[in-house]
């Protein structure tokens, strides 16, 4: 009896690790990170951010993080069911340094993060360049 408990809970333990899978393993790949990461339309207390997307890959949104410089703040958006390529940033200082990154979401996972895109919003004071912002945070 003890030799066939010892048997049984040896093969529960196989079959627990045969059907555990982790993102990326088994059954499908999490994407590429998003290439070409820019921001434009910058103002004193919004940017926009654009990004591509490698083809081939499967991705249902995106994440976008975005850190003042000094470290005093981190916000992040997430934005699944959607095929957009930007996401206006809002709420920011003026004449602050920030960095943002996007990484693809995808049925398996989120991809690696794109590289870091540094920028500085503008003084309530700097002229604008020419161009209107559509108010929507991410679409």
């Amino acid at each position: 009896m003890t030799v066939s408990l010892h048997l049984d809970l040896g093969l529960m333990l196989l079959l627990l690790l045969a059907c555990w899978q982790t993102p990326g393993m088994v059954g499908g790949t999490v994407p590429a990170p998003p290439v070409n990461v820019s921001v434009t339309q910058l103002r004193a207390h919004s940017a926009m951010v654009t990004w591509n997307v490698p083809q081939g890959d499967t991705v249902i949104g995106y994440a976008i993080s975005q850190q003042r410089q000094d470290g005093l703040m981190q916000r992040s958006i997430r934005e699944v069911n959607t095929s957009s390529r930007w996401c206006v940033l809002w709420d920011l200082d003026e004449d602050t340094h920030y960095s943002v990154q996007v990484q693809s979401v995808g049925p398996h996972g989120d991809s690696p993060p794109s590289r870091a895109v540094h920028f500085r919003t503008l003084e309530r004071t700097d002229h604008y360049p020419a161009g209107v912002l559509d108010h929507r945070e991410c679409s």
